[in-house]
């Protein structure tokens, strides 16, 4: 069971269209590696499966070194989020299933994501690529970064 509800970690901007529709506690959050304490916030445009498909996710978890899945162990990009204790990285794709060999490979058509480390919690926004960087961005500058 989550201590997060919706409202506490919500972000207050969303780009056009999207709406907040679901949320997830626990394991089944599925957003980090590991930690059995986390929360994924569901938004999309719309109720057709082309948009539960690829949905913007925002995740959180209180797990210091929890690593975003997909994204685990690659280099991202820092971000400055403004005048905030918080320190984040763009991810310009995800790792997914190799074609043949098995081995996971980098894409960038599918996705993309920001993970924030504040004090307290690590954040993760993922977004499908018709959102912009700087949308995505301005997702995660307006989560509750601050307590």
């Amino acid at each position: 069971m989550s201590t997060h509800s919706s409202t506490q970690v919500e972000p207050k901007w969303l780009p056009p269209g999207f709406r907040f529709r679901r949320q997830i506690d626990g394991e089944a959050a599925a957003g980090f590696l590991g930690p059995a304490e986390q929360t994924r916030l569901v938004h999309t445009k719309g109720w057709a499966l082309a948009d539960w498909s690829n949905p913007l996710v925002v995740h959180v978890t209180t797990e210091p070194d929890a690593q975003l899945l997909a994204t685990e162990n690659r280099p991202g990009v820092p971000i400055n989020l403004g005048d905030v204790a918080a320190q984040a990285v763009y991810h310009d794709g995800t790792w997914t299933d190799g074609d043949h060999d098995l081995r996971p490979r980098w894409t960038t058509g599918l996705a993309h994501s920001v993970t924030v480390r504040t004090p307290t919690r690590v954040f993760g926004v993922i977004g499908p690529r018709e959102i912009s960087v700087e949308d995505l961005v301005e997702v995660a500058k307006s989560l509750p970064l601050t307590e």
